[in-house]
């Protein structure tokens, strides 16, 4: 359950993205490009956890909703 659907979906959109450079940085060993994108997959979970904390809060609630695999996403939220 989150408070903005739409924020929420760009934001785990923007984590596996970044989730996904930054390994592929690391392969190269480039380190401090690995580290920005897992800085910025850290940001990105932490706006979930706020966007799941106000939607315990009952502003709005999330059924059945599915992410059919884009970006990575083959689960339910």
């Amino acid at each position: 359950m989150f408070s903005d659907m739409e924020r929420a979906i760009s934001e785990i959109r923007c984590y596996t993205h970044c989730m996904k450079e930054s390994s592929n940085f690391f392969r190269k060993n480039d380190y401090m490009g690995a580290a920005i994108y897992l800085e910025n997959a850290a940001r990105s979970l932490k706006v979930l956890d706020e966007l799941k904390k106000e939607g315990k809060n009952g502003q709005v609630r999330l059924v059945g909703y599915v992410l059919n695999g884009r970006n990575g996403m083959d689960s339910g939220l």
